[in-house]
């Protein structure tokens, strides 16, 4: 990840750059793991009554959590308020 941050631009907004950078790296990991093992490896269990089902990565939590704080680096834009012209009359 720390690859992904250098090669983002230096200026700009850092939430906005850690959240492409957590996207980024989780679905480059998810991309690794299918080709060299032609399956992605999912390790986190959650068992619950009657169903074992196996659900994340690693890779699954970055693309999540990077999306989770992708809005709060997105800058509201914002209406520029125009002085009135006012005409000058001779």
């Amino acid at each position: 990840m720390g690859v992904l941050s250098v090669l983002l631009p230096k200026k700009g907004n850092n939430i906005r750059k850690l959240s492409l950078s957590l996207i980024i790296a989780g679905s480059l990991s998810n991309i690794f793991d299918r080709f060299t093992r032609g399956y992605v490896v999912d390790y986190i269990r959650i068992k619950t009554k009657g169903a074992d089902k196996v659900i994340f990565n690693l890779g699954d939590i970055f693309i999540l959590f990077g999306s989770l704080i992708m809005p709060f680096g997105v800058k509201k834009k914002t209406k520029e308020i125009l002085p009135d012209i006012v005409s000058e009359e001779e």
